[in-house]
Parts: structure tokens; sequence; C-alpha cells
């Protein structure tokens, strides 16, 4: 049974907050859409008590606010999504809630410009990559984040969990050279899921890929030579200067994702009305299967339940 609480809107929400089992930046995303209302109230004059609990009126006129001052459109809509799980999941009292509230939250998210999915990469891009992480020509920086970016494309994982992994990948190859390249991870987006506590996530991917030819022997063997080792480092990819050189930090999807823009325009030429990014490593495999009619339970398998929103075909 819902209870009414006692105490400021912080100590409510920071009690509230602990008891899930939510990684933290998604907590502070959600802690801050409340205190942004809190404070909008507050400068209002309305006193603690009439905010939390939440209270139908108050939370429409808020959203009403959101809309009317042109808040980022999905200001008002992500508030409403924590009032809703602050009452179905932390134990706070039930608002009364009639149909004009989701009205209201959807004005704001209307203006929401179409989301523009970064486009999968092309069978001849990622052969470009491939080759590339095998051209001793090429410049160290070069090599080492294209290997990086094969092996996220190859082993379907986001740019951000690839990132992450904490132990270097190993090669599993039998004598006829077509294998794999796999590493254990417990730091990725589902690790909160029920499957993901159960133990690490396998992260496997082809070691020969498209080419046919050594991409990741390549790559392991020009990271030790370098110095470069998940289990020293702490992340498989450290961001790297222009000559290189580990930054003492995670390489970041943004950062990936614009020298694999500007590499892929450099190679392959223009792209048109394409957008590519960190995303499109992950998207590229998943794509090529939906476009080959994989089935869907297959898919599901090689790239998880976000393998459903990587349906585009390549070009």
């Amino acid at each position: 049974m819902m209870t009414k609480v006692q105490g400021s809107p912080e100590r409510v929400l920071e009690d509230a907050l602990k008891a899930k089992s939510t990684a933290p930046s998604t907590l502070i995303k959600r802690a801050n859409s409340v205190m942004l209302f809190v404070d909008w109230g507050r400068s209002r004059g309305a006193e603690d008590e009439q905010l939390i609990p939440f209270r139908e009126e108050t939370v429409y006129d808020y959203l009403n606010f959101c809309a009317d001052e042109r808040a980022a459109p999905t200001k008002a809509p992500q508030f409403l999504e924590v009032v809703h799980l602050t009452q179905t999941k932390l134990g706070l009292v039930p608002m009364e809630e009639g149909p004009h509230i989701a009205g209201s939250a959807r004005r704001s998210l209307n203006r929401k410009a179409p989301r523009v999915q970064q486009a999968p990469l092309s069978a001849l891009e990622v052969l470009e990559l491939e080759d590339m992480v095998l051209d001793e020509e090429c410049p160290l920086r070069d090599r080492l984040l294209a290997g990086f970016a094969t092996f996220a494309l190859h082993t379907r994982t986001r740019v951000g969990d690839a990132a992450k992994i904490s132990q270097e990948p190993s090669l599993d190859v039998p004598a006829s050279g077509a294998g794999f390249i796999e590493t254990p991870t417990l730091r990725h987006k589902s690790r909160n899921s029920k499957a993901a506590r159960a133990g690490p996530l396998q992260v496997v991917g082809s070691s020969l890929g498209v080419s046919g030819r050594a991409w990741a022997r390549a790559w392991l063997e020009l990271r030790a030579f370098h110095g470069h080792n998940a289990d020293d480092d702490g992340c498989l990819q450290m961001g790297l200067d222009r000559d290189g050189r580990s930054l003492k930090r995670r390489i970041t999807t943004t950062e990936l994702g614009t020298w694999l823009s500007r590499m892929v325009q450099r190679l392959t030429g223009p792209l048109g009305r394409r957008s590519l990014g960190g995303h499109s490593l992950k998207a590229t495999l998943l794509s090529w299967a939906a476009k080959a009619g994989v089935q869907e339970e297959h898919r599901l398998a090689l790239g998880g339940t976000s393998c459903l929103l990587y349906t585009s075909p390549s070009p």
C-alpha cells in the first residue's frame, strides 16, 4: 500500500533512488528532472509539501510551462516518466491523472525533430577499415582506431561498451585460420538486466572479417607492440593524440564517430545524405543480417533487443 512520505524533496528523492539498481547516469538524469520541477515550484512560492508527493494540478502547470517556454522537447515527457516511476516503483502516493497530463507532455514532444538514424557501413567501407589495420604505411593512430572500430563492428558492440572492456581480447583461431576474437565484459548498457547479472557477457566476433584477412591478429599485435593492454589500462580503448599516444582517458562515442565519418569520406568519397557515427558500427552487421532475411530470433542472439532498431539497408 502506498503511504504518504515526509521530508524535503531532495531527501525523498535521494532515498527513493538509492533503492534502484540503475546505472548512475540514468539516476542522475532522473534526479535532475525532478529537481528542475522542484526549483520551478519554489520559484513560484510553492511549499515543498505542495510539490512532493506529486499533485495533478501542479504537474499539469509544470508541463504547460515546459511547452509554453519551448523547453527541450524531451523535458516534459522525461519528467512525466519519473512521476510514473516514483508512483509505481518507489512507493510515493499515486497521483490522480487525467488524459490532459499526457496530452501536455506530448505537445512538447511533438516539437522534436525526426531522429536521424546513423547509417550502417557498406561492404566496401568495412573492407577499407580492415585493410587500414593491416597497412603499415598508415599512421599509428588511424590503425589503432580502425582496429577498435572493426572490433566493435564485428562483435556488434556499442562503442561506449566496447571502450569500457577491461580484459584484453584473445583469439580463438584453429589451424584453418577462420576463428574468433573474444573477451568477457561486465560493463555494458544492459548490465542491470536479469540475464546480465548472471555473469559476464561474452563479446565475440570474426577474426577474419569481410576481407578474409587477419585484421584481429594484426590489431592485437599492434596494440601489444605499442603498450596498449585493457588489463593494464582499465579499458580497451583510450583516447589517442595525433601521434597515437594515450590521453589517459577512455575514448568517447562522439570522438570515435567523428573519426569514423571523416575517415570513411577520405577513403570512399562523400557520404551523400547518410549520417555516420559510432552507432553505425553496431548497426552494420545487424542491418546486413536483416537485409539478408536472417530470422528475428537469430538477430536477437547477435545483437540483443536493440537489433530490431537496425533494419535500414546498407548502401
